[in-house]
């Protein structure tokens, strides 16, 4: 249900960045096609972003699912305005919140484990 582009394309973006192959793969899609992509793709990390809304009930179970949908090891970030709002849901499956300079950090880290 997150309709929005920008926040994730800058998210990409940085990954690139960083160093990182990111690969976009847009907005609004639901979290067992993220896990399906990021299986694919053979990813380490997953970055999301939260913008809109605020107060989205549906959000907790979608974040639950997409960590049983990828493997222990991949990382999941979350940024956005609406991130922190999710805090819990967000702690409660291992991801980080952060914003763009935290996740270019926090990807570098990453790379060199």
């Amino acid at each position: 249900g997150q309709s929005h582009e920008i926040g994730a394309m800058m998210a990409a973006i940085t990954g690139t960045a960083a160093g990182w192959r990111s690969v976009y793969l847009g907005p609004d899609l639901p979290a067992d096609e993220i896990a399906g992509a990021a299986h694919r793709h053979g990813a380490r990390a997953v970055a999301l972003s939260l913008v809109f809304p605020l107060e989205d009930p549906l959000i907790p179970a979608e974040l639950q699912r997409l960590r049983r949908g990828l493997d222990d090891g991949i990382e999941i970030i979350a940024g956005g305005r609406a991130a922190p709002n999710y805090r819990s849901a967000l702690s409660a499956i291992g991801a980080v919140v952060a914003d763009l300079g935290e996740l270019r950090d926090f990807l570098i880290d990453i790379a060199a484990t």
